[in-house]
């Protein structure tokens, strides 16, 4: 199958469970709620400014983006897309492509108003059909050269795949119903 036809569930106008396995987080946490804060934690560097308006309004960015992910109401390719087809680690990002931040210049202290982009990599399994998994969050850097930013987008990649593999045997503790 072609890499730009091989549609994830999230975009199929069908509703599908969410689930999270980072193999971190406990199996009793509500799954949306850790993984807005995984979103969160992505997007949270030292230089980052927050208050309680800001945290609050990429909090329900990420969690209504998560949630019609699980209506299967993405957008193909802007708001979810395949990374790569291989029937092996079945791997789809959603996409934020501007999430609003401030930044403190820690020369100056200036402000510096701007926005991140964030990529929620997760696995849609053969044998979990219903099912969407999150597995990795990271905000994508791109202010390098181009060959840095792959190299980048690679390794956090590489991640998503280790966890989806370590996860494997266990179903991803998902319990079948």
């Amino acid at each position: 199958m072609a890499e730009n036809t091989y549609l994830s569930r999230c975009c199929g106008d069908s509703p599908v469970n969410f689930h999270w396995f980072d193999g971190a987080s406990k199996i009793d946490e509500d799954a949306l709620e850790v993984a807005v804060e995984r979103c969160l934690d992505s997007v949270s560097s030292h230089t980052r400014v927050w208050n309680m308006h800001s945290r609050s309004m990429v909090k329900a960015e990420f969690k209504n983006r998560i949630k019609r992910a699980a209506l299967g109401k993405l957008f193909p390719l802007t708001q979810v897309a395949t990374v790569g087809y291989d029937p092996e680690v079945p791997l789809f990002e959603i996409r934020w492509q501007t999430v609003n931040v401030t930044d403190r210049d820690p020369a100056t202290g200036e402000l510096i108003y701007g926005s991140a982009l964030v990529r929620m990599y997760h696995s849609e399994p053969a044998n979990v059909p219903d099912y969407f998994i999150g597995h990795h969050v990271h905000e994508k850097v791109v202010d390098d050269v181009s060959q840095e930013i792959a190299r980048l987008q690679t390794a956090e990649i590489d991640v998503a795949k280790n966890i989806y593999r370590m996860g494997q045997t266990k179903n991803w503790f998902i319990i079948a119903g």
